[in-house]
C-alpha cells in the first residue's frame, strides 16, 4: 500500500476521491500545523509516506528533495469540482511514486516538465 500525506491546504474532501485500493491519502496531522515545508517533508518520510500532497507551487523552489525518500505531488488546484475531473490522472501518478522528486502538474492531470529534486526561477505554467 502506498501512503500518501495531504498537507493542510488541501481540502478534507479529496482525502477519498483521491485514495483507491493501492494508494491511501491520509489527513494532515493537526499537531503538524504551521509547520515549516522542510519540517513536515522530513516528519513526513520518517512516519513512511511515499507522497505528500500539496497545492503549494512554491515548495519546489523552497525545498531541495535530493537524497529524500519522499516525493511532493503539486496539484493545479485546490478546488475540489476541478481535481474531482483529473481525478483519475492523479491516482495514477500516485501509484508510480519518484522517491526525491517534485511532480507539478497542469490543470489537466498531467505532469509539467520531468520529475525535479529542485527548481530554479519561475515554473512555466501550462494551461
Amino acid at each position: 500500500m502506498i501512503r500518501a500525506l495531504a498537507d493542510e491546504a488541501v481540502p478534507i474532501d479529496l482525502l477519498s476521491m483521491l485514495s483507491d485500493e493501492q494508494v491511501v491519502v491520509e489527513a494532515f496531522p493537526e499537531s503538524w500545523r504551521s509547520q515549516p515545508d522542510g519540517s513536515v517533508i522530513s516528519k513526513a518520510s520518517s512516519e513512511g509516506y511515499t507522497w505528500l500532497v500539496t497545492c503549494d507551487k512554491r515548495m519546489p523552489f523552497q525545498q531541495n528533495l535530493d537524497g529524500r525518500t519522499i516525493a511532493v505531488l503539486i496539484l493545479p488546484t485546490p478546488r475540489v469540482p476541478e481535481v474531482e475531473k483529473i481525478q483519475n490522472n492523479i491516482r495514477k501518478i500516485l501509484r508510480k511514486p519518484v522517491a526525491g522528486n517534485f511532480i507539478l502538474l497542469d490543470s489537466a492531470g498531467f505532469p509539467v516538465g520531468a520529475p525535479t529534486p529542485h527548481l530554479l526561477g519561475p515554473v512555466k505554467r501550462i494551461d
